[in-house]
Order: C-alpha cells, then sequence, then structure tokens
C-alpha cells in the first residue's frame, strides 16, 4: 500500500489495482485512481477503457453531441478541444478504426453510426481501408473567385478543406455548386484560414467522377492556398487525395503549410510551395531541439508534398510529443510545429 504513482501535473494519485484507499484515507482531497500492479521486478500500467466515439467524455459513445463536437473541430479547429482532456479527445476520435485520428472520414463513420448505417467497431477490431488511386483536387480562378473540384473513382461521402487566405483578402458568399448535390456546407474563417466541411446529416454522396464541389466568392483568390484536403469515402473511410499541382496555383512566394494530419499517429505529410525552381532541405527537431530526421531534394515552382512515418533517420519509431518541421530553400526559411499521437 505504500507504492504510489502520481501524475505528472501533481493532482492525481495511482494506487495498486487491489488497494483499498477508503480503509485508510478518511478525508482525500482527490478520489486516488486504482490502475498499477506493482510486482517484484516489474511495474505494470493498466489499459485504460476505450472512449472510442464518446469525443465529449459524458461517458456515451457515438451519440449526437460527438459528432457536433466532431464537426466544430473541422469548422473552428483545435480550439473546440478541452485544454486539459484533448488527448483522449483525439484518441476518441478514431471512429472508424483505422489508427488515423482527427479525419473526416470518422465524422463520416460516426454519422452513419448514429443514423444506424453502420456499427461501432469494437477494440482490436479489423477496419477496412481504402487502396485505390487517390482523388486529385484541383482549383481555378474565374474573377474574383476561387472554385474547388475533384476527380474520384469513389463515390465521396465528405470533405474538409482549408484555405490559407492572403492577408488582404475579404471573403465573401461561400457557396456549394450542382454538382454537390444535396450535401450540407459548413464555412468558417479563423484568423487567415477559411475552414470548409461538405458533409451531410444522413446517407447522401456525391457520386464517382470529375465534379466542381464549391465557390468561395473572395478578393485576390489567386494568392490562396488549399493547404488542407482531406476526404472520405460513402462508408466512412480515408480516401487519399493529392492537389493536382498542374492546374494548382504557383504561390507567389514561399509558404510552409501546416503538415496534415496533425495531431498524427500513422504518417503525416509536408506541404510547402515556391514561386520558382530550388533545392530544398526538410529538417524534423524535438523539442529540445535535436534533428531526428532530415531530407533534400529540388523542387520547381509549385507545390511539393514530403510524407513522414514518425520515425527517426536510424528508422526507430520517435515518442509522442511536439515536434518542429523547418523548411529551408533558395526563397525562404520557415518553421511550424506538429504533434505526434502515438
Amino acid at each position: 500500500g505504500d507504492n504510489t504513482i502520481s501524475s505528472r501535473t501533481g493532482d492525481s494519485l495511482f494506487l495498486d489495482v487491489n488497494y483499498d484507499f477508503d480503509s485508510c484515507l478518511s478525508n482525500p482531497k482527490g478520489t486516488p485512481y486504482n490502475g498499477i500492479c506493482f510486482e517484484n521486478g516489474r511495474i505494470c500500467i493498466l489499459e485504460p477503457p476505450d472512449d472510442r466515439g464518446d469525443l465529449n467524455l459524458n461517458g456515451i459513445a457515438n451519440e449526437i453531441g460527438d459528432a457536433v463536437l466532431y464537426t466544430n473541430f473541422f469548422i473552428h479547429g483545435q480550439s473546440v478541444w478541452d485544454p486539459i482532456y484533448k488527448d483522449v479527445q483525439w484518441l476518441a476520435s478514431d471512429i472508424n478504426d483505422d489508427g488515423i485520428i482527427l479525419t473526416i472520414a470518422d465524422l463520416v463513420y460516426l454519422i452513419r453510426i448514429i443514423t444506424g448505417d453502420e456499427q461501432p467497431f469494437p477494440p482490436g477490431g479489423n477496419p477496412k481501408l481504402v487502396s485505390a488511386n487517390p482523388a486529385a483536387i484541383s482549383t481555378h480562378v474565374t474573377g474574383e473567385a476561387l472554385t474547388l473540384s475533384w476527380n474520384s473513382e469513389l463515390a465521396i461521402g465528405g470533405a474538409h478543406f482549408v484555405v490559407d487566405l492572403p492577408s488582404n483578402a475579404t471573403v465573401g458568399e461561400v457557396t456549394l455548386l450542382p454538382d454537390a448535390g444535396n450535401m450540407t456546407l459548413r464555412a468558417n474563417r479563423v484568423g487567415n484560414e477559411l475552414r470548409l466541411v461538405v458533409i451531410s446529416d444522413t446517407t447522401e454522396i456525391i457520386p464517382a467522377g470529375s465534379h466542381a464541389i464549391l465557390s468561395i466568392a473572395m478578393t485576390h483568390p489567386e494568392g490562396a492556398i488549399v493547404s488542407t484536403h482531406d476526404l472520405a469515402t460513402e462508408d466512412g473511410w480515408v480516401m487519399p487525395s493529392v492537389l493536382n499541382t498542374a492546374k494548382a496555383i504557383v504561390p507567389t512566394e514561399f509558404t510552409l503549410a501546416q503538415n496534415y494530419p496533425n495531431p498524427f499517429n500513422a504518417g503525416t505529410v509536408i506541404r510547402f510551395g515556391t514561386s520558382e525552381s530550388t533545392d530544398y532541405t526538410v529538417a524534423i527537431y524535438d523539442i529540445l531541439g535535436r534533428r531526428v530526421w532530415g531530407a533534400t531534394g529540388h523542387s520547381e515552382a509549385g507545390w511539393m508534398e514530403i510524407p513522414w512515418d514518425g520515425r527517426n533517420e536510424d528508422g526507430n519509431s520517435l515518442a509522442s510529443g511536439l515536434y518542429l518541421y523547418r523548411v529551408q530553400t533558395s526563397t525562404g526559411v520557415q518553421t511550424r510545429k506538429m504533434t505526434l499521437l502515438k
């Protein structure tokens, strides 16, 4: 009974699983948790319960409140999460059990569960993963409007975009185009980001093929950058997508986009754009400033995507935590933060 472990913040105490604290603590300031096995030669920590689907942490998984909170994340960003329990909420967000958190596919699958079209995955389930040619995302500027389109071999059940806006841009009406059918559009501007969600509260889909999806009325659309593109199939699986750089707007200056997905656990993509042909260097550092991974290469004017699987240069998996990624080209150098969550 003398063996205890404290939380990192000092406000929670963890005891042996068989320890009866009620018999010796008459007035505890905080209820300790039974969750540790202390045995000769080892300490084991019991696995917490599977909170998958319970994003709002109210003890009820896959309910409408979870869907509302998840939708709010896609249109408002990271500010919707609880500052203390956000790590738990991120893990709970993997509704389709594919090992990738915070994707529009998880939200689509959650809606399918709520409407009774799908069943929740049990812990240790066997998720179905999409293995198909990536959908091609393209942009087109007409006057003072930016149009987003895609070409997909599979029907799409939901989409999430983040458009980085020029600092001097004014955004007007954002509208769904006829190809989007009866889908619902939610849009919100957060600083110089325009966050967009195209989804349905039922089983509405956008058929396979080439479709112009939405139009954004704005000033200086030629300077807008699609920094995030996330598609889901009608069944709630991740649909790989790429920005069609042949049709994408070439940036007017060196731009480093936020990695996606972020946070991530299975892998992420670092994306940057350059206005001219250039050599580049990508370096990833841990929070102590130690380089853990890097890559070099050459890029033509346009956009470049560099994948990273969360391993160091020796091929070993890195621990969860905050990392910095730095991209340097002949036209500039920029650094951003990303979160690896195991």
